[in-house]
């Protein structure tokens, strides 16, 4: 199993929510509810693991 981070932030660079597990290799899926973000508009998401980082950009629409 890998150590993975997942990040949610807004624009302004503001951590919504934090998510970190060990996974194994394959899919995975992380279902967040509405609620706890807190905010809509363009949301990033930041994926880290020991060896690999990733980031991509979300729209949160009301």
């Amino acid at each position: 199993a890998t150590s993975a981070t997942l990040t949610i932030s807004d624009v302004q660079g503001k951590v919504l929510r934090v998510v970190e597990g060990d996974y194994t290799k394959g899919y995975h899926q992380v279902d967040l509810k509405r609620g706890e973000l807190n905010a809509s508009g363009v949301l990033y998401y930041r994926l880290d693991t020991g060896t690999d980082s990733a980031t991509r950009k979300m729209i949160l629409v009301d």
